[in-house]
């Protein structure tokens, strides 16, 4: 139970954090939209699952002193998918989906450039003293190779500077539905219509 809830919300290594797009697999307008392809993405993420309970009951299920969460990155591409058909699909949802797909593309975004620009020699202390202090690339935000660079952002180079403006291009393309759609949306409603959908 303690390697399931490590591989899913850890900070360092949770696929929540690393692949938020998975977290789209429960809903069910997501589902509909992904139309042919659902059994598809369904045994891709079975296959996860079963990565995901094999690995959970490994002392090492956090794989070392690496970037993320090595051994699940398999699940990079049903995450992607499902991202992707929320995007495509911007037209077709809420103001309130399209709010959390944002949210979910921005935070994509994030590994996407902080996996092109980390530094693991800034990580070097977890591996001291034999690893004594290695949980905190784990569990601790600060330490995590993810939310590390928000901390020391490293030093770039001409080819992470190429990598980031890269990502930065992707993620403005993949947005403009998205963000047209949440425009046309306060446009015809007002800004109560972001909240449509939210119980308190």
């Amino acid at each position: 139970m303690l390697g399931l809830l490590s591989i899913l919300f850890s900070l360092g290594r949770g696929l929540v954090f690393f692949m938020p797009g998975l977290l789209f697999s429960f809903s069910t307008v997501t589902r509909r939209l992904l139309k042919e392809y659902r059994y598809l993405v369904l045994l891709m993420l079975l296959f996860v699952c079963g990565l995901v309970a094999i690995y959970a009951k490994w002392w090492g299920w956090y794989g070392g002193l690496t970037w993320g969460p090595r051994f699940f990155v398999f699940a990079a591409v049903p995450a992607s998918i499902l991202l992707a058909v929320r995007v495509r699909h911007a037209t077709e949802l809420s103001p309130t989906a399209n709010a959390l797909t944002l949210l979910v593309l921005v935070l994509s975004g994030w590994v996407g450039v902080s996996g092109a620009v980390a530094d693991l020699s800034t990580l070097d202390f977890c591996a001291r003293n034999d690893a004594a202090l290695e949980a905190f690339c784990w569990y601790t935000p600060e330490f995590s190779p993810l939310w590390h660079p928000l901390v020391t952002f490293p030093e770039l180079t001409w080819r992470t500077e190429i990598v980031v403006l890269y990502c930065g291009v992707v993620f403005v393309w993949l947005a403009a539905p998205v963000v047209s759609a949440l425009a046309r949306a306060v446009r015809a409603h007002g800004v109560e219509s972001l909240a449509t959908g939210w119980r308190l």
